[in-house]
C-alpha cells in the first residue's frame, strides 16, 4: 500500500496552521471575543421568563403547537406590515425549532430562538479567525463584541419573531459570498441563502439583489465565480416560494405591498445602520417607559440617573465615531467613487452593497422600513460601526472600550428593568410573559 504523502496533508493544514500561529499573536484580540462571547451568550439566556409575548409572538407560538399536535403547515406567514402574507419560511423555521427542541411553552421556544443567535455569534467569531485577514480583523472583532452586547442585539435576539432568526441566516449568506471564488459549494451556498432569506423577512430579497447586482457590476473577478453553481443553489432556495407565489397572486386587486414616497426622504436605511450600532436606541421598545429607565438603578426609591450617564456616554462615543467618519471622508476625497464601490478588501465591498446598494434599491422601491429590518444586514452594521475605532490608533481602543461597557450597562439593566417592572405596558415591548401569565 502507498504510504500517504505527509506534504500534501501539510499542504491541507497549511492554513489552518497559520491561522492558529496568527491567533497566538492575537492573543488579546481573542480573550476579549471569547469573554463578549459569554457574556453575549448570558445576556440573551437571563430572565427567560420576561420575552416578548404580544400578537406577533403568540401566534407564532400557537402556530408551531398546531402543527405539533397535528395541523396542517401553514402555505404562507403571518400578514405582515406591506400589506402581503410573508412567505412559508419565516413560520416553517420556528415549526423546525420547535421539533428538534420540543418546546412546549413559549419560554422554551424562546430559548431555541436565543441558542440560534448565539450560534450565529459563534459562526461569525469562527469566520473572524479563519477568513478575515489578519490585518482587517480587530474591527470585525469590535464589531463581534458590539453584537453580543448591543442593548438592541439582546433585545431581539430573544423573541419568538421571524425576525429575530435572521442573523444565522444572513451569516452564512455571507461565508457563502466570501468564499464565492475559491469553490462552486460557497456559489451554492450564496445564491441559496440569498433566495432563503427574503423568505425569513422580505428586507432579504432587497439585500440579495443589491449584493448580486454589486458583484455583477464592480467585483472585477466576477469571472472566477461559479455563477452555475450560484444559480442552482438561488432555484433551489427559491422552490419554497412557489406556495407564497400562488397566495400572493389570490390577493391581487385585495390589498398588497404599497408604494411610500415618503420614503425617498426619511433616509431610514442609513440612519438606523448608524444608530441601531449606538446603544442609543431603547426608547424604541419602551416607549413612554424610557424616562423612567433613564432614572436607573434605583436605591430603595431613589433614582440614581445611571441609565441617563451612560446615555450621555453613549451620545459623545458615537459622535467622535461620526467625526472619524467625517475624517475618513476629507482624507479620501480624491477617491470617492473608490470608498462608494468598496474597493480594496472583501469586507469594504460587501459592507458597500449593504450600506449603499440595498438601501439606494430599498429606499427606491418606497418601503417604510422599521428598525428590526437590519437585523438582515447582520452583523455588518457593528463591524461597520466598530471598523472605523480599529482603524483610529490615537484614541479608539480606548473609546470602544468605553463604548462597549456602557452597552453592556445599559443591556443589563434595561434587562432588569422589564423583570422589575413585568415589562413596558405602554410601549412596544408590551407586558412581558411572566407578567402576562402570573
Amino acid at each position: 500500500m502507498r504510504a500517504f504523502p505527509v506534504s500534501t496533508l501539510y499542504r491541507q493544514c497549511d492554513p489552518a496552521i497559520k491561522a492558529l500561529r496568527t491567533l497566538r499573536h492575537e492573543r488579546h484580540l481573542w480573550i476579549f471575543a471569547i469573554a463578549a462571547f459569554f457574556i453575549g451568550a448570558s445576556l440573551r439566556f437571563s430572565y427567560p421568563e420576561d420575552i416578548e409575548y404580544k400578537h406577533d409572538e403568540r401566534w407564532m407560538f400557537e402556530t408551531t403547537q398546531a402543527v405539533a399536535g397535528g395541523a396542517e403547515l401553514p402555505v404562507v406567514g403571518m400578514p405582515s406590515s406591506q400589506g402581503i402574507a410573508n412567505p412559508g419560511l419565516s413560520v416553517w423555521a420556528f415549526i423546525g425549532l420547535q421539533k428538534v427542541s420540543g418546546a412546549k411553552t413559549p419560554v422554551q421556544l424562546a430559548q431555541a430562538v436565543q441558542a440560534v443567535n448565539v450560534a450565529a455569534i459563534l459562526l461569525l467569531l469562527l469566520f473572524i479567525a479563519l477568513a478575515v485577514p489578519p490585518g482587517e480583523r480587530a474591527g470585525w472583532v469590535w464589531g463581534a463584541g458590539l453584537v453580543c452586547v448591543s442593548p438592541l442585539s439582546v433585545l431581539f435576539h430573544r423573541k419568538i419573531w421571524a425576525q429575530s432568526v435572521l442573523p444565522l441566516f444572513a451569516m452564512v449568506f455571507v461565508v457563502g459570498w466570501w468564499y464565492r471564488k475559491k469553490h462552486w459549494s460557497a456559489a451554492f451556498v450564496w445564491g441559496a441563502t440569498g433566495a432563503l432569506l427574503g423568505q425569513v423577512h422580505m428586507a432579504g430579497f432587497f439585500l440579495a439583489a443589491a449584493v448580486l447586482a454589486w458583484t455583477v457590476l464592480f467585483d472585477p473577478d466576477r469571472k472566477g465565480v461559479s455563477w452555475a453553481s450560484w444559480s442552482a443553489g438561488s432555484m433551489l432556495g427559491a422552490l419554497s416560494l412557489i406556495p407564497w407565489f400562488v397566495e400572493a397572486s389570490r390577493q391581487v386587486g385585495h390589498g398588497g405591498p404599497s408604494f411610500h414616497i415618503s420614503a425617498w426622504f426619511n433616509l431610514k436605511w442609513w440612519n438606523y445602520w448608524v444608530s441601531n450600532s449606538t446603544g442609543l436606541t431603547m426608547e424604541h421598545s419602551l416607549g413612554a417607559h424610557f424616562w423612567s429607565f433613564l432614572k436607573y438603578p434605583l436605591i430603595g426609591r431613589q433614582p440614581t440617573y445611571l441609565v441617563a450617564v451612560l446615555h450621555v456616554v453613549l451620545a459623545l462615543c458615537t459622535l467622535y465615531v461620526l467625526w472619524l467618519v467625517i475624517r475618513h471622508l476629507r482624507e479620501n476625497r480624491g477617491t470617492w467613487s473608490r470608498l462608494f464601490i468598496g474597493r480594496g478588501s472583501d469586507a469594504s465591498f460587501l459592507i458597500n452593497s449593504y450600506f449603499w446598494g440595498c438601501g439606494i434599491l430599498i429606499t427606491a422601491f418606497g418601503v417604510l422600513i422599521q428598525r428590526h429590518y437590519l437585523l438582515v444586514a447582520f452583523p455588518l452594521t457593528y463591524v461597520w460601526f466598530a471598523r472605523f475605532l480599529a482603524d483610529d490608533s490615537r484614541r479608539g481602543a480606548r473609546v470602544f472600550a468605553v463604548l462597549w461597557s456602557a452597552q453592556l450597562l445599559v443591556s443589563l439593566l434595561f434587562l432588569y428593568y422589564i423583570h422589575a417592572n413585568g415589562g413596558a405596558p405602554s410601549g412596544d415591548y408590551g407586558a412581558s410573559y411572566s407578567a402576562a401569565t402570573r
